[in-house]
This record gives structure tokens, C-alpha cells and sequence, in this order.
């Protein structure tokens, strides 16, 4: 039997004559507003609720003016390479930004929106994958003062980050990547503080300028990384653990060194934490240990003057002198950004199932469970961003999905008739005795 009535639609034509040597059709549905529908080709037809817009459409394919005419449109088309997509798009984002702000309630703060008004398109492909869907897209800035900065110079951080990393995201240069978030670039209107709260809430805790002591060292390659807490004694109840990582390449290993020795003098004096020294592996690592050991950070030097700080119990020892197993070598990791060009300029990668199982230990707020995004959906994500150009940038994201119990066979909808029991039958007949065996004597 049917599992839902089949919705009903009556198709009337649209208009008495067609427009442009095209049928225009009409569907009238249980919705209260009709589709509108042309078919052009064999391969192509056209769906739009608003009749003047299905015939702006017949116009461009008639050879009018069309979406590919527009500056930049058909150049961003031209840097896609998936060959088989289930759908391509076209979005200008400052005309999206404005729709979504005059329908948001609450209303979206001007800061976030002023990230989005940056006059800018975007067109991408989306196809779908063994194990999930990919999309692909390119992003490019009109004509204007603004421009992106060139170079892709994100490489080493997947290999130094180990294979357990919940949640990362890495970039090609800090003191770039600082500088857009500080000119609210659209990244930015997706962190829960402004790039002022952060430098203000730096220098209250440690006495530093983020401008003046941090970031004259912080020209290179960077990550951070939450990674999969270590396990406790099995008998010992979990503790919370926030397991973050943060490293970069410095620019200059002098300068980063003072500012980790004002960072001892601070943590000492003012914070009463230990300082000691440890070897891992031949890497020298300073730890700061809170009173009764509620908190430990460190902070030491890798190969390539990398200089990393972490924080958690057992979070140093997870990537120095080297992680057993790297990202790069991550399955999920692989498939969600093995198909992106390389060199690029970083990832963003997110574990959503192991990030699941361990936020409760890892002093992050809850997931959500539904929705398109919901973790109960999505196995991982990844996004990498290429440069392409002074104005274009190359998206590549994949979600890689969940996949189900294989599912049995569907119930039979035949029902088998079966006759109804009849009160008053009478029971069968005892069967008779069977006849005695002749004796001898009867033979005579």
C-alpha cells in the first residue's frame, strides 16, 4: 500500500500562444503558489514559480543575455574541474547578505554583515561521492581596490598534527590570516568574538600586545587543533580536558623566544602556576601547572624553528618530538580534501563523529543533532581553500555521510484472504476402530 497519497497536479497551459517558440506550461498543485514550466530540449527544461522569470530564461537560452555575459561569471565557471556535477550555482553574495539580513529575526549585527558586502560572486558545482557530496567553487572580487593575497603556502601542518585531531584549521600565513580577520573578511562573521575582544582578552590575561609582542614573529604557516583527549586511569572518573594545540612557523625564532620568557614571568607571578622543563623525545618542552594540577599547558620547539603551545593534560606529548600517526595520513581527513590542489592555502577539517563521542570531555558546547549539518548526519568535513589569483579563490569542501544499517526487504503489500472461523462447526468424526486381525481357526 502507498505510504503517502501522491500529490495531484493539473497542468494547463500558461498562456494561449507559446512565448518565443516555447510552451509555457502551468501546474497546479496543493500548493497555494503554481509552477511554471517550459521544457527547451531534450536535456533541458525550466521550473520557476514567477512567469516573467521562466521567460528571462527562454530569452538567454534564446541567445540573450545571460548569467555567463556577466564579468567574472564565466571565468570563475571556467576554473571548475568536476566533470560530473549533480547541479551548478550562481550566488551574489552582498544580494544574498541583504535578503538574509531583511528576513533574519533576530536581526543580524552590522559587523557580521558588513563581512558579507564585500562586492564579490561566487559559482560553484556540487556532485555526489562513494561516500558522500563534494562541492566546488570558485569566489571572485569585482573590480576594485580590494584584492586577495597571492600564495599557497599551507603544506606541513597535516603532517605534524596527529592522526586523532578532532577539529583543525590551518592556513599558509598568520599575520595575512590576522589582518582579514581584523577587516571583518567574511570568515570572520563565523567566530563568536571580534578580532578587538580577542587581542583585548589577550593582553587583560598575560600584560602582552598581541600587535606588538606575538604577531611581528607569527609570518608563517599555522594550525590549531582540538585533538582526541588521552585516556585517564580506567578507574578514574573522565576529566574534563580542552586538548588544543596552536602552532606556527615563526618568522623570527629570537623574538618568539622573549615573548615565551615574558609568558614564564607571567605565569608565575601573577597566576602562581609551576614552570618546569621536560624532555619528549629530545624536544625540550616548558610546562605551566596550575595549582593542584587542574590545568597543565606547554609550549616547545619542533623541526623547522615550528614553535607549538599547547593546552590540556597529555596534549604536548601527542605531537612532540612527532605525532605516531599524522593527519595526513587520516582516512577521513584523506577523503575530505585528497581531491584539493596542492599546494593550497589551509583546511578546515572537522571530525563530527569523534567530536561527538568526546565533547563532553573537551569543554565545547553541544553539537547540533539535527539538520543539514547535524552530527548525527554527517560523518566529517573538509574545506580547503586555494588561491587562484589576486581576485579568485577555489573552494573545495566534501561531507563525507553516515552510512545506515544495509536495509532489509520491504513488507509484502498483498494481504492473503482468509476465510472467518465459523462458531457452530462441529468437530470432525472420531475415526473408526480399526477391524480385528482374522485368527486361525476363522480360516477353517
Amino acid at each position: 500500500m502507498p505510504i503517502a497519497p501522491k500529490p495531484t497536479w493539473a497542468i494547463a497551459w500558461a498562456e494561449d500562444a507559446p512565448y518565443r517558440g516555447v510552451t509555457l506550461q502551468q501546474l497546479e498543485g496543493q500548493a497555494e503558489t503554481p509552477l511554471y514550466a517550459a521544457v527547451l530540449s531534450a536535456e533541458t527544461a525550466l521550473l520557476s514559480p514567477q512567469l516573467p522569470l521562466l521567460k528571462r530564461a527562454i530569452d538567454a537560452y534564446r541567445g540573450g543575455e545571460s548569467l555567463v555575459n556577466r564579468p567574472g561569471v564565466g571565468k570563475a565557471f571556467e576554473q571548475l574541474t568536476e566533470t560530473r556535477p549533480l547541479a551548478r550555482f550562481y550566488v551574489d553574495v552582498p544580494a544574498l547578505a541583504e535578503t538574509v539580513a531583511e528576513n533574519a529575526d533576530p536581526p543580524i549585527a552590522p559587523s557580521r554583515l558588513r563581512a558579507f558586502q564585500v562586492s564579490r560572486g561566487l559559482v560553484g558545482a556540487v556532485a555526489v561521492k562513494n561516500r558522500g557530496v563534494a562541492l566546488q567553487g570558485v569566489s571572485w572580487l569585482e573590480p576594485g581596490t580590494q584584492t586577495f593575497a597571492t600564495g599557497n603556502q599551507a603544506d606541513q601542518m597535516p603532517q605534524r598534527l596527529p592522526t586523532g585531531t578532532l577539529l583543525a584549521l590551518s592556513g599558509g600565513d598568520f599575520q595575512q590570516f590576522w589582518e582579514d580577520f581584523q577587516a571583518g573578511e567574511q570568515f570572520s562573521a563565523l567566530f563568536p568574538l571580534g578580532a578587538d575582544e580577542v587581542a583585548l582578552g589577550l593582553q587583560s590575561a598575560t600584560g602582552l600586545s598581541l600587535e606588538e609582542n606575538l604577531l611581528p614573529w607569527m609570518a608563517g604557516e599555522f594550525a590549531v587543533g582540538v585533538l582526541s583527549p588521552p585516556a585517564g586511569p580506567s578507574d578514574a572518573p573522565p576529566v574534563p580536558n580542552p586538548a588544543l594545540v596552536l602552532m606556527v612557523k615563526a618568522s623570527d625564532r629570537e623574538a618568539a623566544t622573549a615573548t615565551f620568557e615574558q609568558l614564564d614571568a607571567v605565569m608565575t607571578s601573577r597566576y602562581r602556576f609551576a614552570v618546569d622543563t621536560v624532555d619528549l623525545g629530545g624536544v625540550p618542552v616548558t610546562r605551566w601547572t596550575a595549582p593542584f594540577d587542574s590545568l597543565v599547558m606547554a609550549y616547545g620547539w619542533l623541526e623547522g624553528d615550528v614553535a607549538f603551545f599547547t593546552v590540556g593534560q597529555g596534549i604536548a606529548e601527542l605531537v612532540a618530538p612527532a605525532p605516531g600517526r599524522r593527519l595526513a595520513e587520516n582516512n577521513l581527513f584523506q577523503a575530505t580534501t585528497g581531491e584539493a590542489p596542492r599546494p593550497n592555502n589551509g583546511h578546515f577539517f572537522a571530525n563530527l563523529e569523534a567530536l561527538g563521542e568526546a565533547e563532553n570531555n573537551l569543554l565545547l558546547p553541544p553539537l547540533p543533532q539535527e539538520g543539514l549539518l547535524g552530527s548525527e548526519a554527517i560523518e566529517a568535513i573538509g574545506v580547503t581553500a586555494t588561491v587562484l589569483s589576486d581576485r579568485q579563490v577555489r573552494y573545495d569542501m566534501t561531507a563525507i555521510l553516515k552510512r545506515g544499517n544495509r536495509p532489509a526487504d520491504l513488507p509484502s503489500t498483498e494481504v492473503t484472504p482468509t476465510e472467518p472461523a465459523d462458531p457452530e462447526a462441529t468437530p470432525a468424526p472420531e475415526a473408526a476402530p480399526a477391524p480385528e486381525a482374522a485368527s486361525p481357526d476363522d480360516s477353517k
